[in-house]
């Protein structure tokens, strides 16, 4: 496979460094040979054990050192980095529980359990696509992608936004203007407004349940306005990846939701005009 064959979930970890040079692995043994290098590749990525343990389990607490090569042909060309094969290219490391571990260690660690929501989460991106509300899946890949890497400012930031693409999507194909300068709690105004999108029929407990989904927009909101990074903040409250992770799946089960509905009332329509 070349580069351009990998996707982000394929590659991504929360050990590399972008750099202007190229990918760079921040846990390289640079010691053990004279050829050690740290520049790395989405080859080498893709078949890492840190790398490929951590886009398994999320876990941030996953570390311990790659065995990468730079070898040049030319000393004009660009190194090209190889991944060592002793230790199967990488010694896995538990910065918790300050330990040696592997991935199946990893897989059965409380901490990791997260194959379950990942599980759902890709179900939901998959569904968002299918049913054309790709901006939203977008801004939900990228929260996806910033919570693994350790980002839960970020996540949150994107979360907020994935909700946003869905609302204004929501109105568009409903051929509903979205309000003027609109913030979130507005735009989830109107598209309450859409009063078929709500169906009255399914009884006091199903509409009390979707009543209750103001409360995952104002929070996931107010979470962004609080510790988002776009606010300038004197002293920033401590972010935690739970509340990151909180308000990703909160935001995406909502997505979720609203493109079902909006899926399901536009064949109730259909239906009716026949």
């Amino acid at each position: 496979m070349t580069s351009s064959d990998y996707t982000q979930m394929d590659v991504m970890c929360n050990h590399q460094d972008n750099t202007t040079s190229g990918l760079r692995c921040k846990i390289a043994n640079l010691d053990y040979s004279q050829h050690a290098s740290s520049k790395t590749s989405d080859d080498i990525c893709s078949k890492c054990r840190i790398g490929s343990s951590f886009r398994e389990t999320g876990c941030i607490h996953l570390g311990g050192s790659t065995f990468i090569m730079g070898f040049s042909a030319d000393q004009y060309l660009d190194e090209v980095p190889v991944m060592e094969t002793q230790d199967g290219g990488c010694t896995m490391y538990c910065q918790l529980l300050k330990s040696a571990t592997d991935v199946e260690k990893c897989r059965a660690c409380p901490v990791t359990g997260r194959t379950v929501s990942q599980e759902a989460l890709a179900n939901t991106r998959s569904l968002l696509e299918r049913l054309g509300f790709g901006e939203a899946e977008r801004q939900l890949r990228q929260a996806q992608a910033a919570l693994h890497t350790g980002q839960p400012e970020e996540c949150i930031s994107k979360a907020k936004a994935a909700l946003e693409s869905e609302f204004r999507a929501v109105l568009v194909k409903l051929d509903t203007p979205a309000p003027d300068n609109s913030n979130m709690p507005e735009l989830w105004k109107a598209v309450r407004q859409q009063r078929h999108l709500w169906d009255t029929s399914a009884g006091r407990h199903a509409q009390q349940l979707s009543q209750g989904l103001v409360g995952v927009v104002q929070g996931v909101a107010g979470l962004r306005n609080e510790l988002g990074p776009d606010h300038g903040r004197i002293l920033a409250p401590t972010v935690h990846l739970s509340y990151a992770e909180l308000a990703l799946y909160s935001s995406a089960a909502l997505c979720h939701f609203l493109a079902l509905r909006y899926s399901e009332s536009a064949v109730s329509h259909a239906g009716q005009a026949e």
